[in-house]
């Protein structure tokens, strides 16, 4: 067993070893984008279709019962970008920055999630927007060095970033915010 087939918890002086199977782990990925990608619909749709409908928006913009579940699919696609990734453990020195710059993306995605769908903070929404989209562009670039495929899978989910950058950022010129 090599490093990729090991779990190691340690705690203290006691170290244990659990072995496990690649197979589940490289599932681990779409499991989380589509837990995400669910509750991201259900936040959407439930609780910020109201204030979202009530604000002006750009003309491109969709109705919240449209882009709830359009956000499901990409996060899916973008779980199914994943298990190429975490699948991999051929040992290549690229697949441990890709791993990386996902769990980056999917983290900023969430807290943006909260901040704009839950507390309807647009203004704050964009800046974490805007930082998401940066961390988005390193992503598919590392997925591009691991697996095209994977990099192709994962550009849905990069539209939907820039798509909820510029709602985001037309809400903010269209709408006063304190």
């Amino acid at each position: 067993m090599d490093g990729h087939d090991l779990l190691i918890l340690q705690l203290n002086s006691l170290a244990i070893k659990i072995p496990i199977n690649p197979k589940y782990y490289k599932w681990s990925g779409l499991s989380v984008t589509t837990f995400l990608g669910i509750s991201a619909a259900l936040l959407l749709f439930f609780n910020t279709r109201h204030w979202y409908n009530g604000l002006q928006k750009p003309d491109f913009a969709f109705p919240m019962f449209i882009l709830a579940p359009i956000h499901l699919v990409c996060l899916v696609l973008a779980g199914l970008a994943v298990t190429i990734i975490m699948g991999n453990v051929s040992g290549n020195p690229a697949v441990k920055p890709a791993r990386r710059a996902f769990s980056i993306w999917i983290t900023l995605h969430s807290v943006w999630l909260i901040v704009f769908g839950g507390f309807h903070f647009p203004v704050l929404g964009l800046g974490l927007a805007v930082i998401q989209w940066g961390a988005a562009v390193f992503c598919i670039q590392k997925f591009y060095n691991v697996d095209p495929k994977a990099g192709k899978r994962a550009t849905f989910f990069f539209l939907l970033t820039s798509y909820w950058m510029l709602v985001n950022g037309g809400i903010i010129s269209m709408n006063e915010f304190p």
